[in-house]
């Protein structure tokens, strides 16, 4: 029964190997005894043959006392059994060929900080045989936990890789490369390393790509920016104020929860909206500060102050949210539709 999906055994890859020497009139009579091995009473009676024979000729890998005839065979064993077979059977038709590929310069060309990207560039590949594809390695920690392969592009006689920390899960520092070549044979090689050291803030690198997002889909108007945040925002209660993670600002914080999460309190709507709004090249500032409550007293709120020919306005999106029906873009500032306390 042909099994194309099957593990293949030891005892099965001996058969093979042993029928194939059959075929070609190749001498099998040398054999090896197996009842110096523990288990020799586990090969299939069918197999007999084989195994003694691969023993005799050491194609047969074990450790002395054991023979694991019905252990799949691993890609080691495969490969011992196959070279011991050469060089029993066929000493003189594969000569040795010396392959090997180098990349003589391998360069970090340049880094954005702002967006985490970075490209790599390979030159003077020098190889035995034509290269059919490259590929880069990259890491930055010592565990390789946050290893990425790319497939370099030939661009102008040199192979460039086009990288981001996204894909190294936003990590800066030194990035270790390791360029592989694969040849026309289909072997793959190892041909370089270098490294570099790339610089840049997550939590900016986070931001931006969330800005961008939102820009491609709300376009780079100031006010279709603030419906985006008002419409594409679910109030949920959080600790005020909220401590950012490490590297964070609480603007920058606030703002990832509602642009990645789609979810935040006043001051998550207020953040979006602010960076937004900078990123459209408006003076704006993200205003931490108190608002009064319709029971009385005043309750802490956040909302973006926007500068325009000398005079401010206010853009409170979360209100905008709970009160759809009153409008809270551009307020004047020295009257806003309900009283703002820095």
């Amino acid at each position: 029964t042909v099994q194309p999906e099957s593990s293949i055994s030891r005892e099965e890859m001996a058969v093979i190997l042993f029928r194939y020497a059959q075929s070609k009139g190749f001498d099998t009579t040398q054999q090896a005894l197996l009842a110096s091995y523990q288990d020799s009473q586990e090969v299939a009676e069918n197999a007999l043959d084989a195994v003694s024979w691969a023993l005799a000729h050491q194609m047969l890998p074990t450790n002395g006392t054991t023979l694991l005839p019905k252990e799949a065979a691993t890609r080691a064993d495969c490969a011992t059994m196959i070279m011991r077979f050469c060089e029993a059977y066929l000493p003189d038709a594969f000569p040795t060929v010396g392959i090997r590929a180098n990349a003589q310069s391998i360069t970090v060309l340049s880094s954005s900080p702002s967006d985490g990207t970075f490209a790599i560039e390979i030159k003077d590949l020098v190889s035995t045989l034509p290269a059919k594809k490259v590929e880069v390695a990259v890491w930055s920690q010592a565990d390789q936990s946050d290893r990425f392969t790319y497939t370099a592009q030939l661009e102008n006689g040199a192979y460039v890789v086009k990288a981001s920390v996204a894909n190294h899960q936003f990590h800066f520092g030194t990035y270790q490369v390791q360029v592989f070549v694969t040849l026309s044979n289909q072997m793959r090689l190892p041909a370089g390393t270098s490294q570099a050291e790339i610089a840049g803030s997550p939590a900016q690198i986070r931001l931006n790509s969330a800005l961008q997002k939102v820009y491609a889909q709300a376009g780079r108007d100031l006010y279709s920016c603030y419906r985006y945040v008002v419409d594409h925002t679910s109030y949920q209660s959080l600790p005020i104020p909220l401590t950012p993670p490490e590297g964070y600002t609480a603007d920058q914080w606030y703002a990832l929860l509602a642009l990645e999460e789609q979810q935040g309190n006043c001051f998550c709507y207020a953040a979006a909206f602010y960076h937004l709004a900078l990123g459209l090249g408006y003076d704006a500032r993200f205003v931490e500060g108190k608002v009064a409550m319709a029971r009385g007293g005043y309750g802490p709120h956040g909302w973006v102050e926007i500068t325009i020919d000398g005079a401010t306005y206010i853009c409170d999106p979360d209100m905008q949210d709970e009160a759809p029906s009153r409008n809270f873009y551009m307020q004047p500032a020295d009257h806003p539709v309900i009283q703002y306390v820095r």
